[in-house]
C-alpha cells in the first residue's frame, strides 16, 4: 500500500516512516525513519518550509505559561481575599 499525504503541519510529516522529499524537478530524496537522510529532510523541512512553526510553538509555549501564571495570582488573590473574609466575619 502505498500514501501519499501532503500535511500543513510538521509533526504530521514525523509521522511518515519513509519520505520522498522533491528537491528540485530533477532531484529526489528518499529516506526511511531512522536514518541520517531522514533526519537531513527533517531538518530541512524545520529550517525552510515549516520554519514558521517552530516561531509559533514557541510563542505559544510563552503564552501558555503566561496564562498558567496569570490563573495562579488571580487563585492566590482569591484565596487571600476570602482569608480576609473570614477574618472580618471572625
Amino acid at each position: 500500500m502505498t500514501v501519499i499525504m501532503i500535511a500543513h503541519r510538521l509533526q504530521t510529516i514525523k509521522t511518515a516512516e519513509n519520505l520522498l522529499y522533491l528537491e528540485d524537478s530533477t532531484s529526489v530524496l528518499s529516506a526511511q525513519k531512522g536514518t541520517t537522510e531522514y533526519n537531513d529532510i527533517i531538518d530541512r523541512l524545520e529550517k525552510t518550509s515549516y520554519a514558521h512553526q517552530n516561531e509559533d510553538e514557541v510563542e505559544g509555549d510563552s503564552k501558555t505559561k503566561k496564562n498558567r501564571i496569570n490563573l495562579a495570582s488571580m487563585s492566590t488573590q482569591q484565596s487571600l481575599k476570602d482569608d480576609n473574609q473570614k477574618k472580618v466575619e471572625d
